[in-house]
């Protein structure tokens, strides 16, 4: 069981760490920066800049209260003296419980948004806080240093573009080495290609009359990897021993086809701040994705292909393996994704339906469902980034035939085993995460088949498959 919640792990830290930043509130826990296109025929370079601040909400001493306003900075062709600048304002709340013991430890997410008139240059957009949390292991005297957050967006053509969403928003609580599945993956309603990158936290932004914001100093964040195609977080088992309070921050760079050619259009930021702390509560996980119609087939770690205009109704599973505990699921899709809708239902069951807008671009999508146990004193959550592929033509995951046996281990470092259905054998193609393949093997005489990466391939997500598409095995390589 844990000892100790998150805020009371930075209070010690805060306490052991002598004079940093005595006098003042420091509570800061990250957030992220979006826009949306607003315009109107009287003013068509109005977009709606949306900043999302997480602070602590415990109420302790040395927390402060969230923000009710911050500054927007817009600079033009880089980073030069801002010629916009605005206000964002409190626009809504939302606290979010972390513990069992109610929202005396809990993380408030305070979203402020605001209008500028933005038009067509090559625009950074910059807001920030003064009160970063203290004690955050990868960045020096965090306490000391603002947090900030930016966002970019080349309309320099005339285009106008709104920014992709984040579609998860929980905080992150890392226990031991356990393997655990979180995400940053956004929404992007254009159909724009997103790619994702994980980039060093920003300081240095509190007041409209600065130029663009700076990288702090520290190291990158050791326990997370993330998935550049499709924005998923997984943990590194080599970094469980690292304990304490960490910054990761991610950028989502957004491109579309502009006369032809692919073109950086824009790009949001989240920064996630999350503690890693040792424990024997195990999060829950993800064990089965099946359609509505074919509730014993599984579609976990498949993508999805449907037709824009149909609707893809899937049942989802988890479950945890502490003896007592209980798994309820959720999503925030409802409210970002046009035509989503989530229903919780009983035994760590939950359903996701999509009734995908005949208008939306084809392309690739990511939606997130959470599952989240009932853990004392700290709850335990993961979070599933599923992936439609939206295309001209109907539904092409009837087919697919669960694997006679799952990969093992799960992640693995030196190699993994798993086994199609059907007996005979059969080309195996390994790709990773974009696709691209990496390696060609065959089963055994039983479908089984067994592989070892090459000294070269990075840690991530691969995905094993027969020659017909119709069984995938996902594999998940921690690196040597």
């Amino acid at each position: 069981m844990l000892r100790f919640s998150l805020f009371r792990a930075i209070l010690l830290l805060f306490c052991c760490g002598g004079n940093v930043l005595a006098a003042h509130a420091t509570h800061m826990l990250g957030g992220d920066l979006t826009y949306e296109y607003a315009g109107t025929a009287a003013s068509p370079n109005l977009y709606r800049v949306t900043a999302r601040i997480y602070s602590d909400g415990s109420g302790s001493v040395n927390v402060g209260t969230p923000p009710t306003a911050i500054s927007l900075a817009c600079s033009p062709n880089g980073c030069t003296v801002p010629t916009v600048t605005a206000t964002l304002t409190r626009a809504a709340g939302q606290t979010v419980a972390t513990s069992c013991t109610g929202t005396s430890e809990s993380v408030v997410i305070t979203t402020l948004q605001g209008l500028v008139t933005l038009p067509p240059a090559q625009w950074q957009l910059t807001a920030g806080v003064a009160s970063r949390v203290v004690g955050i292991t990868n960045i020096a005297q965090s306490g000391t240093v603002g947090l900030s957050l930016n966002a970019e967006l080349d309309n320099s053509t005339g285009l106008v573009n709104s920014s992709p969403r984040f579609t998860a928003s929980r905080p992150v609580h890392l226990v031991s080495a356990q393997a655990q599945r979180y995400s940053l993956s956004a929404f992007d309603s254009e159909g724009d290609s997103l790619v994702y990158e994980a980039v060093q936290p920003l300081t240095g932004m509190s007041l409209p009359t600065t130029t663009c914001p700076v990288t702090t100093t520290g190291t990158a964040a050791p326990h997370l990897q993330l998935n550049a195609a499709t924005g998923e977080l997984l943990n590194v088992a080599g970094a469980a021993g690292q304990l304490g309070i960490y910054a990761l921050a991610a950028r989502v760079n957004e491109y579309r086809r502009v006369n032809g050619a692919w073109q950086k259009i824009g790009s949001v930021m989240r920064e996630l701040d999350y503690y890693a702390s040792a424990g024997t509560n195990q999060a829950p996980a993800f064990t089965r994705v099946a359609l509505a119609a074919a509730p014993t087939g599984q579609l976990l770690g498949q993508e999805i292909r449907i037709a824009a205009g149909q609707t893809a109704t899937l049942i989802l599973t988890a479950a945890d393996t502490d003896a007592g505990q209980s798994v309820t699921l959720s999503s925030e899709v409802a409210g970002l994704v046009p035509g989503a809708a989530f229903q919780p239902l009983a035994n760590g069951q939950g359903q996701l339906t999509w009734q995908v807008p005949a208008a939306l671009p084809q392309g690739r999508y990511r939606l997130t469902v959470t599952a989240l146990d009932d853990a004392c004193p700290l709850l335990g959550h993961s979070v599933l980034t599923l992936s439609f592929l939206v295309t001209r033509t109907g539904l092409a995951t009837a087919g697919r035939q669960a694997l006679a046996q799952a990969p093992f281990p799960a992640p693995f470092s030196e190699a993994v085993r798993f086994q199609f259905a059907g007996r005979g054998v059969q080309p195996v193609v390994i790709t990773d995460a974009l696709g691209r393949q990496v390696a060609k093997l065959a089963t055994t005489a039983d479908g089984s088949a067994v592989w070892q990466p090459g000294a070269a391939l990075p840690a991530g997500l691969y995905f094993a498959r027969n020659t017909q598409g119709t069984q995938v095995a996902r594999l998940q390589y921690s690196g040597k």
